[in-house]
């Protein structure tokens, strides 16, 4: 990769390829929730694809509203990868 490659490269696309790299590895631990890098790109994915079908999908940002923990990193992974920031 070019110098430089990674800064321009979106944070989910840096995830997308750290989750393809790492698939069984422990990418979040919160209380009992303990989910493997596959397993929070998935639900980020869901979530992904579940913000146009919740609201106008005129691009307009998603707001988040959440407490913190593991749900929450898997929301701004999945709002990231709708490209509604």
């Amino acid at each position: 990769m070019p110098s430089g490659g990674l800064i321009e490269q979106s944070i989910s696309a840096r995830f997308e390829a750290q989750a393809a790299r790492r698939t069984s590895a422990l990418a979040m631990a919160d209380g009992g929730l303990r989910w493997s890098y596959s397993e929070l790109n998935r639900l980020a994915n869901r979530i992904a694809r579940a913000i146009p079908e919740a609201g106008p999908a005129d691009g307009r940002p998603v707001a988040l509203l959440f407490e913190q923990g593991a749900m929450a990193i898997a929301a701004m992974l999945g709002v990231l990868k709708s490209g509604r920031f």
